[in-house]
């Protein structure tokens, strides 16, 4: 059974995490601990570095070179918000190949042919969603081309889902299908599924917030990557930026560590 898509949407998770906690900015006394505080909003805790060097590691895997740090961390220092700099990351030229050779291995369980991974991240590099790069890789021969529609439909499940299809979804996507639709979109169909958006933010939360989102608190990131047309990348950035994302991004070598 291939592995599902949740784990690997945005080629954007780190593989492992940590549950130590970030040093309190509380006292013994339960007071607020300003030696705490001031060092890491003085301009000596280098915020906008740890800013950026954790956006590397979380979004291209990697430490920044000097140069992309110097860029990044002048513009934030010029007032450039952090969501801006968040959206530039994750729609890079690097980002993009990094998520395409990601699909191919998990998801084709090979490493990319040259052709074919420059076809994609071209196509990234245009503004093609990483929903559609992900359907038209389900729909490929290679992938289901042996398959049946209800036999596509229910593997479409097991991939996005990562679960049994249930009796109505079946019928009703593989209906779709025997009256027309292609499959790259049903399959874009079910990524439009508020189940699977779902999933995916609160990787993001892990990700970027480190932790869980709250009963309820995500269900507006959800909500609105479910809709048609909305693309990670709207939401990576916006989560990124937010108050409690900017302030966890400061934290040194926070990268993705649960709290």
């Amino acid at each position: 059974m291939w592995s599902n898509i949740a784990k690997f949407f945005g080629s954007t998770f780190i593989s492992h995490v940590s549950r130590k906690k970030p040093k309190s900015l509380l006292s013994k006394n339960g007071g607020l601990n300003l030696e705490s505080l001031e060092s890491r909003l003085t301009p000596t805790a280098g915020i906008f570095e740890n800013q950026i060097s954790n956006l590397y590691q979380i979004i291209l895997h990697r430490s920044p070179d000097q140069g992309g740090l110097n860029h990044f961390s002048s513009l934030l220092e010029q007032g450039r918000p952090l969501t801006q700099v968040a959206l530039d990351l994750f729609s890079s030229h690097e980002r993009h190949t990094l998520m395409v050779e990601g699909y191919y291995r998990s998801l084709l369980n090979r490493a990319p042919d040259k052709q074919g991974l420059n076809n994609f991240v071209a196509a990234a590099d245009k503004g093609l969603s990483e929903k559609d790069i992900i359907a038209s890789f389900v729909a490929a021969p290679e992938l289901t081309g042996s398959l049946n529609n209800k036999q596509f439909v229910s593997e479409m499940y097991y991939i996005i889902l990562n679960r049994k299809a249930d009796a109505s979804g079946l019928n009703a996507f593989s209906g779709l299908l025997d009256n027309g639709k292609t499959r790259a979109q049903v399959a874009k169909g079910l990524l439009d599924n508020p189940e699977f958006s779902a999933r995916v933010v609160n990787n993001l939360y892990k990700n970027f917030l480190g932790r869980n989102g709250a009963p309820g608190e995500s269900l507006p990131w959800t909500s609105e990557f479910a809709r048609a047309g909305v693309d990670l990348k709207n939401i990576v950035s916006k989560i990124a930026g937010s108050n409690e994302g900017q302030t966890r991004l400061a934290t040194p070598e926070f990268a993705g560590k649960l709290s």
